[in-house]
């Protein structure tokens, strides 16, 4: 039999005994949610073409925190933001709810081995880098790599008339993430700031736009489809797809991971002949290097774990910092008022000490910077969605009793072995019950007023019970060194900067592609793009 026939073969058989599993198990088609008009596709397209996090919304009005959603070929999957159930799945059970292998294994070429990064040895030989007392450590890299960015501003802006030019912060705010990531974490200069073209910037320029964007119904139909077939599949046969198939979404993640894995190479080989190693105190590749050349087999780490952890790292380090900036800065242009407020406050704290003497303490001591801080993590979470597999049978607790179709009044419900859970990041950061009736309104203030805490009935996130880093030992690690990366990058841009928007203002989405993008309507197909009006603010 030929390789063709024999991988037709297991396709046959491995959706025949995917259907008989689905008919032969617990159902939950009596949870309220959307009806489905079609069998092959279910409602998944529509959770996936939509805006990130709108259809979320949508249905969370319509049907509630607990969401059934019909996916291809009559599969169920369960879309959650109930705080109680959300901190069943990533802490109450600990790994019992796994993540989706088959998903894993798209962005395998990436991440090389994605089960790497959440294994709790690799963890423990990574996180005495993201301690507070080592997060001090990266606070001058932080200044002096975004004042870089902020004098190539300057030199750029016209001398004459309003001194201001329109900034494509999208892409800016990549660079310079990117060049904190490099000397941060993997003490290398980049150089991505310097450079026009440089090849780190471009192996991730749009990369996961490119591979996982569904920008139309033809695209989210497909994708949706795509996305069952691959918990079905053997993951020898995902693996050979993703690295051998000629769709322009796998050869781009390869082109890309093929970049990104040569410069990471590159840097491990180098630091693992560096004759000062030890020298400094905890960075990244230090530890790392400790734990390849480890004796205790517990902890010692092989070359294919170091370069994943080092391929996350880079991934996680600047493509969620550089968006977050990024919507930081359009909700600032969209709200003067309080951009003018957080600027006075950054400005009477530089009045009593200077950027270099500043500490992590005095940033935290700043209390409304930490308010736009926290509102932008919660109504622009970069990672959406979470989607988690039950590996058993279990019993879902729940904040509120849920009604189902026939009626019946569930305070848990069970949950069948094999079942996607989507834990909605989005929908549980806009939960009415948790953050206000307003909750759908960009509005700092209410993380002065102390209602957020007073509502909060369950302890979910790492950061003002925000569900943006996950939580529980599967959290994101770097979440201090984000928060404290975030907080500077606010201090030396607004300091010396006002944003306004443009007239494209109106055409900006949220792009849906695994993480949340800004794109323009219209222009979708250019990628990442995020053009503000930038002026020097005055004195």
């Amino acid at each position: 039999m030929s390789l063709p026939q024999l991988s037709l073969a297991f396709l046959v058989l491995s959706v025949t005994y995917a259907l008989y599993r689905r008919i032969t198990r617990i159902s939950l088609g009596d949870v309220p949610g959307p009806t489905s008009t079609s069998f092959l596709y279910g409602s998944l397209p529509e959770l996936l073409s939509g805006q990130a996090g709108e259809v979320d919304f949508k249905w969370q009005q319509m049907y509630g925190d607990v969401i059934r959603v019909r996916a291809s070929l009559g599969e169920e999957r369960l879309l959650i933001s109930d705080p109680k159930a959300i901190h069943h799945v990533y802490q109450g059970t600990k790994y019992q709810y796994i993540k989706p292998p088959g998903r894993a294994e798209l962005i395998r070429p990436l991440m090389r081995d994605p089960d790497v990064n959440n294994h709790p040895r690799n963890r423990k030989a990574v996180e005495p880098a993201f301690t507070v007392g080592e997060i001090k450590s990266y606070l001058s890299i932080f200044f002096s790599c975004t004042e870089k960015m902020t004098s190539k501003w300057l030199d750029m802006i016209p001398a004459v008339g309003d001194q201001s030019m329109v900034v494509d912060v999208a892409s800016w705010a990549s660079k310079v993430t990117l060049d904190i990531v490099g000397e941060a974490i993997f003490d290398c200069h980049f150089g991505v700031l310097d450079e026009s073209e440089h090849p780190l910037a471009e192996a991730y320029a749009n990369l996961f736009f490119n591979t996982f964007s569904a920008p139309n119904s033809e695209s989210a139909r497909s994708m949706s489809l795509s996305l069952c077939l691959v918990e079905w599949l053997p993951r020898w046969m995902i693996r050979f797809m993703v690295n051998h198939s000629p769709a322009r979404r796998f050869s781009y993640i390869r082109n890309s991971s093929a970049v990104i894995s040569e410069i990471t190479t590159q840097l491990l080989n180098k630091k693992a002949n560096d004759p000062v190693l030890g020298k400094r105190k905890k960075d990244i590749m230090s530890l790392l290097i400790k734990a390849k050349e480890s004796n205790d087999p517990k902890t010692r780490l092989d070359d294919d774990e170091v370069l994943t952890l080092m391929n996350g790292m880079l991934f996680a380090g600047h493509e969620t910092s550089g968006n977050t900036l990024s919507w930081l800065l359009f909700e600032l242009a969209k709200a003067p008022a309080i951009q003018q407020k957080l600027r006075a406050e950054i400005r009477a704290n530089l009045m009593l000490q200077n950027r270099s003497d500043l500490a992590p303490s005095d940033l935290d001591s700043m209390t409304y910077l930490n308010a736009v801080l926290k509102e932008t993590l919660r109504f622009h979470p970069i990672s959406y969605n979470s989607p988690r597999m039950a590996s058993r049978d279990d019993i879902l607790p729940l904040s509120k009793p849920i009604a189902t179709r026939s009626g019946k009044v569930l305070h848990e419900l069970p949950i069948p072995k094999g079942t996607y859970v989507i834990s909605s990041i989005a929908g549980y950061n806009r939960n009415k019950n948790v953050f206000g009736e307003d909750a759908h309104v960009f509005n700092p203030e209410r993380w002065l007023n102390g209602d957020v805490k007073q509502n909060a009935k369950v302890s979910l996130g790492m950061y003002g019970n925000l569900f943006t880093f996950i939580g529980g030992p599967q959290s994101c690690m770097g979440w201090r060194f984000a928060v404290c990366e975030l907080q500077a990058l606010m201090v030396e841009i607004i300091d010396k900067f006002e944003f306004s928007l443009t007239e494209d203002w109106i055409r900006i989405r949220r792009e849906s592609c695994r993480v949340m993008v800004p794109t323009l309507e219209g222009e979708v197909e250019k990628g990442a793009r995020l053009p503000l009006k930038v002026k020097i603010a005055s004195r």
